[in-house]
């Protein structure tokens, strides 16, 4: 019983890590505001993001794998993901002034 619910919870920690992420590339598009707005939202996506990608870090006072092996890949693919999109945000970005409040927010 407690395996299913791991695998549960592993499931609805990789969709809600997929969607932020599907929500950070719509950002990336050049069709869409680049706006305080959107600013903050990306950084909420990517606190998100982050955050989970972080469990699939080791534990440094425990030998226990606290995900499993393939979740840990898709998380690291994720992190991956994040990288790649944070720069294509900040291209976005670095066609703003650099004391845009967008810029202050996006670095705060």
């Amino acid at each position: 019983m407690m395996i299913e619910k791991e695998e549960t919870l592993e499931r609805a920690l990789i969709v809600t890590v997929e969607t932020e992420l599907t929500v950070m590339q719509s950002f990336c598009n050049q069709q869409f505001p680049c706006d305080v707005a959107t600013t903050v939202a990306m950084r909420m996506s990517r606190a998100v993001v982050s955050a989970i990608c972080r469990l699939g870090e080791p534990a440094p006072d425990s030998a226990d794998p606290v995900l499993s092996e393939d979740t840990k890949a898709r998380l690291l693919m994720a992190q991956e993901s994040l990288a790649d999109l944070n720069r294509q945000f900040e291209l976005r970005l670095s066609t703003l002034p650099p004391d845009a409040l967008e810029w202050k927010t996006w670095t705060a």
